[in-house]
């Protein structure tokens, strides 16, 4: 029997051409078809171009396309095929070179990855306010869920962006872990634009306003263009400036702004950062995020079962008893940040080392990472000393040395001890004769009291 050696992929059926084509990578599939006569619209195939996957260019283990492939695409064959594609996964380094390279009308899902340890549909991480307008512009009409979370400090974009209704969009998220200026300029318009949203999850630290964004402001501003909201979950925290002396709102003139609203319980504090700014803090209950910033004296005893970092900041001190309430409403807490404290005022120089006073403990048995930054000792000394707080987690922390090595006395004080056993990463601040030394040659050249005071420290 005679076989044929010169069979060509045009003289096999379709529907073997389809199966053997489905086994490959679909960006490999249109890399190698595209514009190839005969085979060329076998790749234009919705199977092939509705879902496409860019992994990154940097050679990683996760890489899927190189330089070369990458060039191709952007440059010709994204340009023919951008109207199919319907779900778009990409690593975040080329995300800015893929959505210039089409207008994707027809994108219903976007997934951006190589910002987060998981990566989820719709989730974007991006690094300005900006980057979202963008996002946004008109390119991803079809787009009906988006998560997007600003990492940066810069959020002013003097760039024009296209300001068309959002028509598809039912469920947005917008979570800033910076400070921004811009809630009336870019935030507020941009929300306005999601006539048909349904859910809306807004985290936002607004920098300096005159007036607070209340029940009031969150209504005339958002909520009354949103007909179609059923779902409205918010932390907004706003630092209220002025020249004078303030009137502080009490919880009463707070709580009276959200007399008609209507998506669920609302929580509310406040917090003097210094004599002419007040951050007042409101937020939907149960709260749902995962950090909390710029906690004071006066947050409400509401229980954060999800909160596992905050940040702690006030003109007044933190006593011993804020402590005991921090441990009972964060009982996930992970990470603390001491951003700001004045020394404690209940605690005299004479008790403040005195091992044998007895205090109610306070337990952090979560508690991984603690950050002192512009604080008094007093609060390495609330920290560390177990007869006040114990710390059976605790891996790292960040310290100025010489109030480490004056709380601990010299990394000889029992009381500090048993906090200090599990450190595996200290991060201090120091004075150095030698403008070049590091944090690593500085604590290597610690006494022996110093490495057996820090037994599981990693230098």
């Amino acid at each position: 029997m005679n076989y044929r050696t010169d069979i060509h992929l045009l003289d096999l059926p379709v529907e073997i051409l389809f199966n053997i084509l489905k086994r490959l990578n679909n960006l490999d599939v249109l890399y190698s078809l595209i514009g190839v006569k005969g085979l060329d619209c076998l790749a234009r195939n919705e199977i092939f171009t509705n879902t496409l996957s860019f992994g990154s260019t940097d050679g990683g283990e996760d890489s899927a396309i190189d330089e070369t492939k990458l060039n191709r695409f952007c440059d010709s064959i994204l340009p023919q095929i951008h109207n199919d594609v319907k779900s778009l996964v990409c690593d975040a380094k080329l995300i800015d070179r893929i959505l210039r390279a089409g207008v994707y009308l027809n994108l219903t899902q976007l997934k951006i990855t190589g910002y987060l340890d998981n990566t989820f549909p719709d989730i974007c991480t991006v690094n300005s306010l900006g980057d979202c307008f963008y996002l946004l512009d008109g390119r991803l009409m079809q787009l009906s869920s988006f998560i997007v979370i600003i990492e940066e400090d810069e959020d002013y974009s003097p760039m024009e962006f296209n300001e068309n209704n959002l028509n598809h969009l039912k469920c947005f998220s917008l979570t800033s872990k910076s400070i921004t200026n811009e809630y009336n300029n870019q935030i507020v318009p941009l929300l306005r634009r999601m006539l048909n949203l349904q859910d809306l999850t807004l985290y936002l630290q607004i920098k300096k306003r005159h007036r607070i964004v209340d029940g009031i402001q969150l209504e005339n501003d958002i909520l009354s263009h949103l007909s179609k909201l059923q779902r409205f979950v918010f932390y907004i925290s706003t630092g209220l400036i002025s020249e004078h002396s303030f009137t502080r709102l009490s919880n009463d003139d707070i709580q009276r702004t959200f007399t008609n609203f209507k998506f669920g319980e609302v929580g509310w504090t406040m917090n003097d950062l210094n004599r002419c700014l007040i951050r007042y803090h409101i937020f939907s209950l149960p709260y749902k995020f995962y950090s909390i910033e710029a906690v004071g004296n006066q947050f409400t005893n509401t229980i954060y079962k999800n909160v596992t970092a905050v940040w702690v900041s006030d003109s007044i001190s933190f006593e011993h008893e804020f402590f005991l309430r921090l441990a009972r409403c964060f009982p996930s807490l992970r990470y603390l940040n001491f951003a700001y404290g004045e020394a404690q005022q209940k605690i005299s120089v004479e008790s403040q080392h005195n091992d044998n006073i007895l205090f109610e403990i306070v337990e952090f048995p979560h508690l991984k990472t603690v950050i002192f930054g512009r604080v008094h000792i007093d609060y390495v000394e609330e920290m560390l000393n177990e007869s006040k707080t114990r710390l059976p987690c605790l891996t790292e922390i960040w310290v100025h040395f010489d109030d480490l090595k004056s709380v601990t006395n010299n990394f000889t004080r029992d009381a500090t001890r048993i906090n200090c056993l599990n450190l595996k990463n200290l991060v201090t601040h120091h004075s150095s004769n030698n403008n070049n030394d590091d944090d690593v040659d500085f604590l290597k050249r610690q006494s022996p009291d110093f490495y057996r005071y820090f037994p599981s420290l990693k230098l």
